[in-house]
């Protein structure tokens, strides 16, 4: 029951009205796998903030630990497979992934 109303937590918390979304995180995946150097730490660190935002409004480490190398290295994979995909649809995947069995 507990996972449960964790999982609807999440998805609740990461559903998506008309919202806008600034910076890279409203760049697609595509955008992502192109950028380098500056561009590309660009996205990381804005994903870093994103996942940090949601883990001080919730209170709660919605990456459960993970290292920051195993975050971005799970987003790369994501974006490659997801090219069409929002860069922020890549990090809301990631938390929804981490947190689907818990």
């Amino acid at each position: 029951m507990k996972h449960a109303m964790l999982a609807m937590m999440i998805a609740l918390s990461l559903a998506h009205a008309a919202v806008n979304i600034y910076g890279p995180g409203g760049m697609s995946c595509a955008k992502y796998n192109q950028s380098t150097g500056a561009d590309k730490d660009a996205f990381k660190y804005w994903g870093q903030g994103y996942i940090s935002g949601i883990n001080a409004m919730k209170n709660f480490d919605m990456t459960r630990g993970k290292d920051p190398a195993a975050v971005l290295a799970w987003i790369d994979a994501y974006c490659v497979k997801n090219p069409a995909s929002s860069y922020n649809g890549a990090v809301d995947s990631l938390i929804l992934d981490v947190n689907a069995n818990r």
